[in-house]
């Protein structure tokens, strides 16, 4: 009670309202709603003295972790005190991206980390700057410190050089913007600025902060506040072995009359190269951002080469023309712009972001990326061993393990498995059998244009954004014979298949259902969501408030409807407690036939409505979000209208039409639940659920295909 009079008191509070509004309308309203709360006590303002390490601080402890870690921590400047921007280009030279001093001598150079994290944790009373390195299994981490201590003093002794001043400075303003595309962002940023500088609109002078950073300032900051005879050292390792006149504050004040809200609307044109271009014109935001969907993805790849589509997609990243996979980095780094690539079960995403005045290059390296791209074997080699390492780092997430041995299990029939089945990345003994040959003739044959759609959006007219895409990619073209995309159809079964994958000693059970759903062209994809949202998308959702709120099994149990080109899924799922397994099970097992018999409330209906019609207006508020939205329309076949009559689908959903969509699609047919977790504590849950006989897989097995094999 005391804390909470101390410090839940206007003056000691923000406000920050951020949307399409009339102040007129509402500043009445945050005065009556506010206003009359009285003043608090001043609250007490904390200081600290400034804190430091006066050596060599050294702890080692044990975790059953795949990779093990060293860590390397500093005290440093508190935020937006003298320092703490020079901080932060420290941070962006040693370790974010490719070309990050140590990234490219640990990852790239040596090949003995899988990834390096360099951060400057910037906070009221004092910083941390950290840098966190995941060495390969079997790795001395001696050396692993050694190197680190080596770049850091060669930092110290002649960096940053201005061109890693100039990549840092621009990375930081595109993320500066990129956050400023989001209303809720907006406000948030609005509120600490104020809440730290006591001035909302300190955007221009924090960016400022970096522009006036030298590299002597840098690099002398470096020196002070990172003394390597003064900070803390832990190694985590691997286990040995397993283990009234006024409104009433009371009362919500009534919802404002709803806008009606229409979804800008892309242009289209196509290029002569068979490419498909659409253009949805943002002002507002300084930045450009493209998405470009290629056709096939993991499903065309033979079984023997799973991982080939996945390695084809980063190879795009690792050196085009000239440019080294290094350079290439670089060159996007000193635009501000990033690109990501990911392989995907039908097709694969290339990602570009920029600032919009270097739209320009940044496309320039696109297209070159798509059309020369180098395959370097040693890249090759390099990504492969990544890849190979990230997979065995699965065998410490459970949640992956259940997604992949659920999705594996149901697209296996007796023949074998079907197109669906296998992972995106591969299995281990898949991927250390690929070539590069192997991921150059997956780009040659289907990273081309014919087939694929490029979405852009920005502030840049259809007609500049045209010339742009035909100056850097209308060289492009399809080569290969391409056959047709065969899309394998789940298997019929009627059973509920049941898995469990051991993890013995886990302290919880990861419950993953799978039951056969709807394609992504079904008039009831958008009608399955809204009755989703109230039976387990949101928190508020039966799943949740039986399993988390009711009984306590866990901290959020969840479901979806995932469409596809020709059949999509129903999944469902938690991470419980061990001991609730079979419980947590048979609330699932109830909930399913509950929804299915009907009486979907008039309230549970308006609430799953306004909350989908809720998310789909805010996915149009940044880039990404616009470039999300249609993109899944391009990828499955539909037009951009299609869209435009999303709301109104989600305005017809009643209680009746709910009714009618659970019955026949709720954990319908034959399925598969997967168990990962411990055997024995599951083993003794599952009788009286009416489940058939499980069939068990070690974790290993699991990884490497077990079911679909």
């Amino acid at each position: 009670v005391d804390f909470y009079d101390t410090y839940y008191v206007p003056n000691n509070a923000t406000l920050v309202v951020a949307g399409a509004f009339s102040s007129e309308a509402i500043k009445p309203l945050i005065e009556g709603l506010f206003g009359s709360i009285p003043r608090g006590k001043e609250p007490p303002r904390r200081s600290a003295p400034a804190v430091g390490f006066e050596r060599v601080e050294r702890v080692t402890v044990t975790d059953k972790v795949q990779f093990p870690r060293v860590t390397m921590a500093w005290h440093t400047p508190a935020f937006y005190r003298s320092g703490d921007a020079e901080m932060d280009l420290v941070a962006f030279a040693l370790g974010t991206g490719k070309n990050g001093r140590l990234y490219k001598r640990l990852v790239h150079d040596e090949q003995i980390a899988v990834d390096i994290s360099v951060g400057q944790t910037s906070l009221r009373l004092g910083s941390v700057f950290r840098i966190d390195c995941y060495a390969k299994p079997g790795v001395d981490l001696a050396r692993v410190e050694a190197i680190v201590e080596e770049e850091l003093a060669r930092f110290q002794q002649d960096g940053p050089t201005e061109r890693e001043l100039k990549r840092a400075r621009a990375e930081l303003e595109t993320s500066t913007w990129t956050e400023l595309e989001s209303l809720g962002d907006v406000a948030d940023r609005l509120n600490h600025y104020d809440a730290y500088l006591g001035r909302p609109d300190a955007v221009a002078w924090d960016l400022a902060r970096y522009a006036k950073a030298s590299s002597e300032s840098v690099r002398a900051w470096s020196r002070q506040a990172l003394p390597l005879e003064r900070r803390l050292v832990l190694r985590v390792v691997p286990k040995a072995a397993p283990q009234a006149d006024l409104p009433s504050r009371d009362k919500r004040p009534a919802d404002m009359a709803q806008a009606a809200y229409t979804p800008p609307t892309p242009e289209l044109f196509r290029l002569e190269n068979g490419l498909s271009v659409w253009h949805v014109r943002r002002a507002g935001i300084p930045l450009l951002e493209a998405r470009l969907l290629l056709p096939g993805g993991s499903i065309v790849v033979p079984p023997a080469q799973a991982g080939a589509a996945s390695l084809a997609a980063d190879m795009l990243l690792e050196g085009a023309g000239e440019l080294n996979g290094l350079g290439f980095a670089d060159a996007l780094d000193v635009l501000g712009a990033s690109m990501s690539t990911a392989a995907l079960r039908e097709g694969t995403s290339v990602i570009l972001r920029v600032l919009q005045r270097n739209a320009d290059p940044a496309f320039a390296l696109l297209g070159s990326a798509l059309t020369a791209a180098t395959f370097d074997p040693k890249a090759f080699a390099r990504q492969k061993t990544l890849q190979r390492e990230a997979l065995r780092g699965l065998l410490d997430d459970p949640e992956e393990l259940a997604r992949q041995t659920a999705t594996q299990a149901y697209y296996t029939t007796p023949a074998g498995p079907g197109s669906y089945a296998a992972p995106v990345g591969g299995y281990p003994a898949t991927v250390e059998a690929l070539t590069v040959q192997h991921a150059k003739a997956h780009h040659d044959r289907w990273h081309a244009p014919l087939g694929a759609t490029l979405l852009t959006a920005g502030d840049m007219s259809t007609a500049e954004m045209k010339a742009l895409v035909q100056k850097h990619l209308g060289a492009w073209k399809t080569t290969g014979l391409r056959p047709a995309i065969r899309h394998g159809a789940p298997p019929a079964s009627e059973s509920l298949r049941v898995i469990v994958v051991e993890r013995p000693d886990a302290a919880q059970t990861v419950v993953r259902f799978v039951y056969p759903g709807v394609g992504f062209q079904s008039d009831e994809r958008v009608p399955l969501h809204v009755l989703n949202t109230l039976f387990g998308g949101s928190f508020t959702s039966r799943l949740n408030a039986n399993l988390r709120e009711k009984h306590g099994y866990t901290y959020g149990a969840w479901s979806a409807f995932s469409p596809m080109n020709q059949r999509g899924l129903f999944l469902a799922g938690a991470n419980v407690q061990t001991d609730k397994t079979g419980a947590a099970l048979r609330e699932f097992l109830a909930e399913f036939r509950r929804v299915r018999s009907g009486g979907v409330t008039a309230g549970e209906a308006l609430k799953a409505r306004e909350t989908v019609r809720a998310e789909f207006v805010q996915s149009f508020e940044t880039l990404s979000g616009v470039l999300g939205s249609y993109a899944v329309l391009a990828r499955h076949g539909l037009p951009p209208e299609t869209l435009a009559g999303t709301l109104a689908h989600v305005a017809a959903c009643t209680p009746e039409r709910l009714d009618a969509l659970a019955k026949a699609h709720i954990a319908q047919g034959g399925g598969v639940l997967v168990l990962v977790g411990d055997r024995a504590a599951i083993e003794r849950q599952l009788s009286g659920l009416g489940l058939a006989k499980p069939k068990y897989l070690s974790a290993e097995a699991a990884l490497a295909g077990g079911v679909a094999r």
